[in-house]
């Protein structure tokens, strides 16, 4: 099974990952667009098991569902997507819709069901499918660390995805969504470690560093020790000094500044805001939980100060409205609105 309840034997519970030939059933596009509903749902809620439940049932329900999954599930027949998922079922699986459909590099679907919205899909690039099937994952409020074999520690903050390779004698990191701690191993002269990320790369000299993919067009760097060389997709590189930070875009770095005091206490599992703006506060909160944090407009610019749990998020909240005499209203569980009294 893969990682969010996606099976691809046909021999295993449910309806098989793949069938022979979906795209020769018509498809009414509502059914599609519920299709790729269900599998955005799926990478952004991995191993919740209601939500697979729910699209094995739909899945389940209609001859046309199933074909639309198959459809939707073509994004995987494409280069490089077999090596990136484990086990050899998956593989044989993927390889024969690929010979199948000629491997299409793209597929685009209108997601307009469920306020998905459009969006086009590459797996060459990076994207929420390729970030589903990544070697390392952190769900929401999650923290872990990979210990790599030549001793290179790598703490992946919340909603986290990553994977790793060895190629031409360098240990890439390939970060596809999310933040990282990256501490240099014991045997980093021997086998030097790089970071990829959409918009660059960060290649570091004996160093302790942060890579946060902000998903807003750049990378947040922050270095803690050593050197890193901070390297655009088209533009100069830049290289980092200990107690500095910069952001990297596809075109540029901008200039490195002093890091806070915050930079690295998401480590430690806290929130340190100094005269934060609320709205960037709540931002940062909602990074470590389900669901929808909502800021009034009118109070989004008021400063907060202090420390606040990310593994109790709840607590931090309540926290911040007595602080500032606000008042939270939960729709459900996974929709709080921050307002005036």
């Amino acid at each position: 099974m893969l990682s969010g309840g996606l099976r691809v034997n046909a021999g295993s519970d449910g309806p098989p990952l793949f069938q022979r030939d979906p795209n020769a059933v018509p498809l009414p596009p509502a059914v599609v667009q519920q299709a790729a509903t269900h599998l955005v749902q799926l990478q952004s809620s991995p191993g919740d098991p209601g939500v697979a439940d729910a699209c094995t049932r739909w899945r389940a329900a209609h001859p046309h569902h199933e074909a639309a999954w198959q459809r939707v599930c073509a994004l995987l027949a494409m280069p490089g997507a077999v090596d990136r998922l484990q086990g050899p079922a998956a593989r044989s699986a993927i390889e024969q819709v690929a010979r199948q459909r000629g491997r299409r590099r793209f597929l685009a679907l209108g997601l307009t069901a469920g306020g998905v919205g459009a969006m086009a899909w590459s797996l060459e690039g990076m994207n929420p499918l390729r970030a589903t099937f990544a070697d390392y994952r952190t769900g929401a409020g999650e923290r872990r660390e990979v210990v790599l074999d030549d001793g290179a520690r790598l703490l992946m903050n919340t909603g986290t995805a990553l994977d790793v390779r060895d190629e031409d004698g360098v240990r890439r990191v390939v970060l596809l969504a999310g933040e990282i701690m990256v501490t240099s191993g014991t045997q980093a002269s021997r086998r030097p470690l790089r970071v990829d990320t959409r918009h660059g790369t960060i290649s570091p000299v004996g160093t302790r560093f942060s890579v946060r993919d902000t998903g807003e067009g750049h990378v947040r760097v922050a270095l803690f020790e050593g050197i890193v060389r901070l390297q655009p997709r088209t533009g100069p590189s830049v290289l980092l000094e200990a107690g500095q930070g910069a952001d990297l875009r596809d075109d540029r770095v901008s200039t490195p500044a002093e890091l806070g005091l915050s930079a690295e206490s998401w480590t430690h599992g806290v929130l340190m805001a100094e005269r934060m703006p609320l709205a960037q506060c709540l931002a940062e909160l909602a990074r470590y939980r389900r669901g929808i944090v909502r800021c009034d407009p009118d109070i989004a610019s008021l400063p907060i100060s202090g420390t606040f749990p990310l593994d109790r998020t709840d607590q931090a909240l309540s926290l911040i409205a007595r602080v500032l005499d606000l008042r939270l209203t939960y729709r459900t569980r996974y929709w709080v609105t921050v307002s005036r009294k």
